[in-house]
């Protein structure tokens, strides 16, 4: 937390502060679609928040020109949450992703 407001003092978004605050939007997204979901689109609807929020995270990445480091990067966590959301696609059934994409 101490990051996130030093970063806010000197007026410019810090990285790894952007990266807390989007980890936890996007975890919060998908614990709200898991329990708001019915049951029957939990997987499509995780999977959906999932790879938008890596996608996102990737395009940032990507956008900024961030290097890989090594320590944990925005690149990793942008991998991890697109390896979620096709995992939880794979497991999903097809009809449900048909019905969640034509919405």
């Amino acid at each position: 937390m101490n990051r996130l407001h030093l970063s806010f003092r000197a007026g410019r978004i810090d990285p790894a502060a952007l990266l807390d605050v989007t980890t936890m939007f996007i975890a919060t997204g998908a614990a709200a679609a898991i329990v708001l979901s019915p049951h029957g689109f939990v997987l499509p609807v995780f999977a959906t928040i999932m790879m938008a929020g890596g996608g996102f995270l990737a395009f940032y990445a990507w956008r900024r020109g961030l290097p890989q480091q090594k320590q944990l990067s925005v690149w990793d966590v942008s991998g991890s949450l697109l390896a979620l959301g096709f995992c939880a696609a794979i497991l999903s059934d097809n009809e449900q992703i048909a019905k969640i994409i034509s919405l």
